[in-house]
């Protein structure tokens, strides 16, 4: 069940793992790895892994992972019935050489984060998004998760989280939401 992936350099989408039909990890790292194309038609995108559809992460780490791209992180996109569940993780230290989003995307329908901690992740510039955590439409559940300390350019940001069309539920968390 547990898994070290580490010192992989792509030029596909993503730099470490992608997953086409979704993606189960538990007791994983995901470390040290780059996409390091050119950002454009999928390549380069995101540093450490790209799940299309679902996604359900336990007890696992992604940090330190670089992507020429958007995308330092964790990217899981899919349909407003799909779904993320992650559980006592850890997405930190993850960069973005271009804009956008350091840690984690999220475009899908239900997420759960449950005593996750996202921080110190780092996007070059901010041009939209959060360098933290950004997540596109459908609902967010948050509990006993930390959000905090990522930032842009040479700066803290002005927020950890970002959401568009997303309704947000939870208890017990540390969001921070100014520098």
């Amino acid at each position: 069940e547990s898994v070290a992936y580490a010192g992989a350099t792509g030029s596909a989408s993503a730099g470490a793992i992608f997953a086409g039909n979704g993606i189960t990890m538990k007791y994983s790292t995901v470390s040290f790895n780059a996409a390091d194309g050119t950002p454009s038609h999928n390549v380069g995108l995101v540093g450490g892994v790209e799940a299309l559809h679902s996604a359900t992460i336990r007890r696992s780490t992604i940090n330190n992972n670089y992507a020429a791209g958007p995308i330092g992180g964790l990217a899981v996109l899919g349909g407003s019935t799909e779904s993320v569940t992650i559980r006592e993780s850890t997405i930190s230290g993850n960069e973005s050489g271009t804009s956008d989003v350091g840690g984690m995307y999220i475009a899908i329908g239900t997420t759960t984060l449950g005593n996750d901690t996202i921080a110190f992740n780092h996007a070059a510039t901010q041009i939209s998004g959060s360098p933290g955590v950004t997540m596109i439409g459908g609902t967010l559940d948050l509990e006993s998760t930390l959000i905090a300390d990522n930032y842009s350019g040479n700066t803290p940001s002005a927020g950890d989280l970002s959401v568009s069309g997303t309704t947000i539920t939870g208890a017990k968390n540390l969001v921070r939401a100014s520098a």
